[in-house]
């Protein structure tokens, strides 16, 4: 079977499950907590590969993100990771591996979308972002989201345009009145 659209709700309730399983009330999630409650082996990784790998070997699901510096993007990225296992791409779908290419592009933007939408909903579900913010948005306030959540810049922008909270461009504005 071949991916062919993104499972957006499916990713969603996945996270909402791992969320109430975990008893988890409020930010930061931390996605080496959630693989290991997921049965996940994480760790992490430095070198030659510098990109977040996951991988199944005999039925033991394994991911290792490279240490960037950013523990917020580490941190999305293991969660992303999370995601390709919990949304089950291993299971239904036959995926790259390093010896093999098996998906087009689109196949695997596909599956990398909804993993992105997996990992949005585990660390920055759509209730505690909105309980966070208080308007009007400041710079200082973008920057504390980003710390309270343990995302990068780029992850907590992104989703506080998803929500209509404040769009990209007035969010760069913000930064540059800050500065001034």
């Amino acid at each position: 079977m071949k991916p062919f659209r993104v499972r957006e709700e499916y990713a969603i309730a996945k996270a909402k499950k791992v969320i109430k399983e975990m008893g988890l009330i409020g930010p930061p999630v931390l996605a080496k907590e959630v693989a290991e409650h997921l049965g996940i082996i994480f760790d992490y990784h430095m070198g030659v590969i510098d990109y977040p790998i996951a991988f199944e070997v005999n039925g033991e699901c394994y991911i290792s993100v490279n240490v960037s510096g950013n523990e917020g993007r580490d941190n999305f990225s293991g969660a992303h990771e999370i995601g390709h296992f919990d949304c089950g791409h291993f299971r239904l779908y036959e995926v790259d591996t390093l010896e093999k290419k098996v998906l087009t592009n689109r196949e695997r933007q596909v599956l990398d979308r909804e993993a992105d939408i997996y990992a949005r909903e585990l660390l920055m579900p759509k209730d505690w972002i909105l309980q966070a913010v208080d308007m009007p948005l400041t710079a200082r306030q973008v920057g504390e989201l980003k710390d309270l959540f343990m995302v990068s810049w780029k992850a907590i922008i992104i989703r506080l345009e998803e929500l209509g909270i404040a769009h990209r461009n007035e969010i760069t504005k913000l930064f540059k009145k800050a500065r001034a």
